[in-house]
């Protein structure tokens, strides 16, 4: 299946999936205000930054691995057995001493099984099959939130562990022939490249998924908190739509890439990215200005008037929103993740210093905070692919160049 073919499934089949997430979370918003809002943003954030917690760099480092050829997907699958053994004593163990409830804990151990597995169905099927394992949390959490706004109140934690929970289970079965194979393990040398590579491809999710919770954990700390921390998802939803094209493509590009890098081919196939991704994000700015100002209450409800500031704030930075994670999955890809950690680490840094200097009293506040976190790791972030790859900056961050596209050469 060619490259092109694949993105285009994916658009198609993951499209699906970040439209099930959107009509989710409109249909919370409408039927149960800022408040329950809130409460559901809150509660899957707390899941994804744990589950990031858990999975220890491993997605990204068994993508890279398989790619390259260095591990096999057996190995991989046994990897993932072993640790999940472990973590499953850990959150029962959490659960039964009552630091967690056992729902939420079930719903954070769902989240890790669907993360570590996603890659082999990437490394073992069809490209479709990947797309379609990737969206069954976000289709099923729609499916379960138009059930349940059918009746009374919602149960937020219930919907969201039991979204990942249908998502655990059809990713291992995806990949049950390899749990079923030889058991194997890769050499320890390759273990310690797998841990190494692991390490710093976890900082960068686990930083990125900090500052989401981090900032409604800061917003909940006040008076009506939960209603504010409702309030300012929807300039994060916002901006993370921005990226959802990216989100689909991004492990077929890693792929592509990674390729290149080894072999030392033209560098054009990524510099093409960079400019579509560009152009992209300067189309969708006052697609998104304009939506924040004449849509934003009709579609989620009057409740939420306040957040049509902090999401015109958000709707500017949506360039360099996209590229900074555009980039971040290139310095992935050329075997960097060390720099695109960094890059993610002076986002949140930056993030939180503003946010605790005052930022923080008020939703324009938080979302101008965002938006020079942006500023700044789209600005190294483009600093570590010229350092890595030799292009120009120009190049780097999707700006035409004078440049010849046949004499982009990694390295050069």
């Amino acid at each position: 299946m060619r490259l092109r073919s694949q993105l285009a499934s994916a658009v198609c089949i993951q499209g699906m999936g970040a439209g099930a997430a959107f009509l989710a979370s409109i249909l919370i918003s409408r039927r149960y205000g800022p408040g329950i809002q809130g409460l559901y943003v809150s509660s899957r954030s707390w899941i994804d930054l744990v589950s990031q917690v858990a999975v220890l760099g491993l997605p990204q480092a068994f993508i890279h691995s398989l790619s390259s050829g260095s591990l096999t997907t057996a190995e991989a699958a046994h990897i993932n057995a072993t640790l999940l053994g472990g973590l499953c004593l850990v959150a029962f163990a959490c659960a039964k001493a009552g630091f967690v409830p056992l729902l939420a804990a079930a719903g954070m151990l769902a989240a890790t099984i669907h993360l570590l597995f996603r890659p082999l169905v990437l490394a073992a099927r069809p490209s479709p099959v990947f797309n379609l394992v990737s969206i069954v949390p976000n289709v099923c959490l729609l499916a379960g939130t138009f059930l349940v706004t059918l009746g009374g109140q919602a149960d937020v934690q219930a919907l969201v562990a039991g979204s990942f929970a249908a998502g655990a289970i059809v990713t291992v079965a995806a990949v049950g022939t390899e749990l079923a194979g030889r058991w194997s393990w890769p050499s320890q040398s390759g273990m310690w490249q797998i841990a190494r590579y692991g390490f710093w491809s976890a900082i960068t999710p686990l930083a990125l998924q900090a500052t989401i919770t981090g900032t409604y954990q800061i917003l909940g700390s006040s008076t009506n908190g939960a209603m504010l921390a409702g309030l300012f998802s929807l300039p994060v939803l916002l901006i993370t739509s921005a990226t959802v094209p990216l989100n689909m493509a991004a492990p077929l590009l890693f792929k592509r890439w990674a390729a290149d890098f080894a072999a030392e081919r033209s560098a054009a196939h990524f510099c093409a990215a960079a400019r579509r991704a560009a152009m992209l994000s300067l189309a969708a700015t006052p697609v998104f200005v304009l939506g924040s100002t004449f849509f934003l209450t009709r579609v989620f409800g009057a409740k939420f008037e306040p957040a049509i500031a902090p999401c015109l704030v958000l709707s500017c930075s949506t360039y360099g929103f996209l590229m900074s994670r555009l980039l971040g999955t290139a310095l992935l890809a050329f075997g960097s993740p060390r720099l695109y950690a960094l890059s993610s680490i002076a986002r949140a840094a930056v993030i939180f210093l503003l946010l605790w200097a005052g930022w923080r009293g008020s939703l324009v506040g938080c979302a101008l905070s965002w938006a020079v976190g942006d500023a700044v790791t789209l600005l190294l972030s483009a600093a570590g692919i010229v350092r890595v790859t030799g292009i120009s900056l120009a190049d780097a961050i999707g700006l035409w160049s004078p440049r010849r596209r046949t004499e982009l050469v990694y390295g050069s």
